[in-house]
């Protein structure tokens, strides 16, 4: 528990205000002096007669707000999972109003889903149990975002019904791709390894299901598209297609340089060769134009935004897997470590090298707490001249 907290603490103090959110902020409290003056006395002396009920309602909204908030890292068996589920996301559900945000509000509760069933694996914590129940409430999820879908193709806004078909289309491949990374890894070697196995097969099962849903509908949109025989509407939409692909492509280069010095160099050349192959889609699709195939040409510059999404995903992609394995592989040790035959129990008395790395640790542990004390008493010292010297 101690350890849980100081984690927390190290997070929070590394939270600190950017120049543009120090001068947002400065300007919002502008506008709210500027529109709530200071009270008159009278006023002041009837919240004075209400201040316990303020008070308390105060503390319960912000109580409130702190589980909310809290609730948002937790994953299938904590504490705070329900309020993260029932509470936080259908309260964001009910507030959506148009079916483009609807789609896409479904689409990332079902990455969620596969994030926390990731999640629970890489830790050795996913049981057959729970990852039964997150591919039901996934698979609910991603038909929900169809369904809003197919509003969107009903309400004619192909445009936004292709961009996020075309985004959880990709999410779903790279989050498959994780688990039957994680799938691979717990091979039959032991019991524990067997079991991890078996907890991986229902959720890898559902993702697969819904991602040939979702290419069989983007294989019907390509159908439609094809049959367009409006010669002016068609060439309006392979214009627009082509400059969201063109958009995409530098989207995807920025975060690419963005990450450059980060990357492996192996990992780099997959995803220059991904945007180099978004590129010649783009020609492939502009040559079509020249040949007023405009429907032939919209499926190709869809496929290059798709295959340049792709290329971004595969960038975070790599870097989760391998440290989604790494993880697993050093849970898995510590478990083997941990239930070895003839280990000797606590009551016994530990090894003179356990005692030692024990030791190791607690010198580590205890260097670490005075460091972020002295950079505490820094960071007070800092905020009290900040406050001498006056507001932000």
């Amino acid at each position: 528990m101690e350890e849980q907290f100081e984690k927390i603490f190290a997070r929070v103090e590394r939270v600190a205000l950017t120049a543009d959110e120090k001068s947002a902020g400065r300007t919002m409290l502008q506008s709210f002096m500027a529109l709530r003056p200071i009270r008159t006395r009278k006023s002041l002396h009837v919240l004075g007669k209400h201040a316990a009920v303020f008070t308390t309602t105060l503390g319960f909204l912000l109580s409130a707000a702190g589980m909310s908030y809290a609730a948002e890292g937790s994953v299938p068996g904590d504490t705070l999972y329900p309020v993260k589920v029932k509470v936080n996301e259908e309260v964001r559900a009910a507030l959506l109003t148009n079916s483009k945000d609807k789609a896409h509000w479904e689409a990332a509760r079902a990455e969620r889903r596969l994030a926390e069933a990731e999640a629970l694996a890489t830790r050795g914590k996913l049981k057959k149990e729970a990852s039964a129940k997150l591919a039901v409430q996934f698979r609910g999820h991603a038909e929900k975002a169809q369904k809003q879908l197919a509003v969107l193709r009903t309400e004619t806004n192909t445009d936004a019904a292709d961009e996020v078909s075309t985004h959880l289309e990709v999410s779903l491949r790279a989050h498959g791709k994780i688990l039957r990374g994680l799938d691979d890894d717990a091979t039959s070697g032991t019991q524990k390894q067997s079991d991890d196995k078996k907890s991986l097969a229902a959720i890898t099962a559902a993702v697969d299901t819904e991602t040939t849903a979702v290419v069989d509908d983007r294989r019907r949109s390509e159908d439609t598209v094809l049959k367009e025989r409006d010669h002016s509407r068609a060439q309006k939409n392979a214009r627009m297609r082509h400059a969201a692909a063109e958009r995409k492509i530098a989207e995807v280069r920025t975060f690419l340089a963005s990450r450059r010095v980060r990357l492996e160099s192996e990992t780099l050349a997959q995803a220059e060769m991904q945007l180099g192959k978004a590129d010649a889609l783009v020609v492939q699709g502009d040559a079509k134009v020249s040949a007023n195939d405009f429907g032939a040409a919209v499926i190709l510059y869809l496929e290059a935004q798709r295959t340049a999404q792709e290329a971004k995903f595969f960038l975070q992609t790599e870097h989760r897997l391998k440290i989604k394995i790494d993880k697993k592989k050093e849970n898995d040790a510590q478990f083997l470590g941990a239930h070895r035959p003839g280990r000797t129990s606590p009551s016994d008395g530990r090894s003179g090298n356990q005692k030692k790395e024990r030791e190791v640790r607690i010198e580590a542990r205890e260097e670490a707490l005075k460091e972020r004390e002295s950079s505490h008493e820094e960071r007070v010292k800092v905020k009290v001249d900040l406050e001498i010297s006056g507001p932000l």
